[in-house]
């Protein structure tokens, strides 16, 4: 728990300091090769220290991998921030809780 607790911390701190840098490779990603490549390059390298901080029991759970990514993506945190304006503080109790729900359940 204490892991992926700190993954969970260290994400959206991460994402805070680029969203804004996010925001625009968002956009440009889909004319532009090299930042596509360099989004999907991030993107992979994201996944796998994902999954390194998750048990064998949940990474045998495909269905719950992928619903733990989503929750934990930088597009979760885009929307909560940018469309919803959450603070830091309230993203990373929101994402928390519902990556416990969502391993509890």
């Amino acid at each position: 728990r204490s892991r992926l607790n700190e993954l969970i911390e260290r994400s959206i701190q991460s994402y805070e300091k680029l969203k804004n840098f996010q925001f625009g490779a968002r956009i440009k990603r889909y004319s532009s090769p090299v930042i596509a490549h360099d989004f999907n390059r991030n993107s992979k390298l994201q996944r796998s220290r994902f999954e390194e901080a998750l048990p064998e029991h949940i990474l045998s759970d495909q269905n719950l991998v992928e619903a733990l990514d989503l929750i934990m993506s930088m597009e979760a945190f885009m929307k909560l921030r940018m469309e919803s304006g959450f603070s830091v503080k309230r993203i990373e109790e929101i994402v928390r809780e519902t990556v416990w729900r969502l391993i509890d359940a």
